[in-house]
């Protein structure tokens, strides 16, 4: 089953677990410091990620992080035919906690 996630409710997971977040937006947006709590974070572009598969483990849920909610929906579907464990963000709030 693939999940869709308000960025609060993923900002309330990486509080109290260990999550994998898939930043698939382009390089200049990246920075791994915005992210609080217990993410692992792996950035690639959306081009690069069928070259990239191997770098993926199938134990892991992956939180995918996209420009656009069509976009992550559709690489979520992707991953999820791959036999990988998905969710994507949905909605504009943001990622980052006030003051960080």
């Amino acid at each position: 089953m693939i999940e869709a996630i308000t960025a609060q409710t993923f900002q309330e997971r990486i509080e109290r677990e260990d999550v994998h977040l898939l930043d698939l937006r382009d390089p200049e947006l990246f920075d791994a410091s915005q992210y609080v709590g217990k993410a692992t974070v792996t950035q690639l572009t959306v081009t690069q990620l069928p070259n990239r598969l191997s770098e993926l483990k199938r134990d892991k849920k992956y939180y995918l992080l996209t420009h656009f909610n069509d976009q992550a929906k559709t690489v979520a579907n992707f991953l999820h035919r791959k036999g990988y464990r998905t969710a994507y963000l949905i909605g504009s709030e943001p990622l980052i906690q006030e003051g960080s």
